[in-house]
């Protein structure tokens, strides 16, 4: 399961996912919990997310506008 969130409602939900993903506008205390950060609203930071981990088996996936160049793994 993986879930993207941007705001304090979304904890509970970036806790409980497999791949709990923040936007990149995302709360700063959101962002600690989750797994990854990925790019902002504005720049299709839920694209760059699905690609990266959804669909990341796809052959040309790399050569993709939304090819996740942006998003960074959470340091433990």
């Amino acid at each position: 399961l993986m879930c993207l969130g941007d705001a304090l409602n979304d904890m509970a939900m970036i806790k409980f996912a497999g791949i709990g993903i923040a936007m990149g506008n995302a709360w700063d205390e959101l962002k600690e919990v989750a797994d990854y950060v990925t790019d902002d609203n504005n720049n299709d930071g839920v694209g760059k997310a699905i690609y990266k981990f959804a669909l990341n088996n796809k052959k040309d996936w790399k050569s993709h506008k939304y090819f996740p160049q942006n998003i960074s793994h959470r340091k433990f």
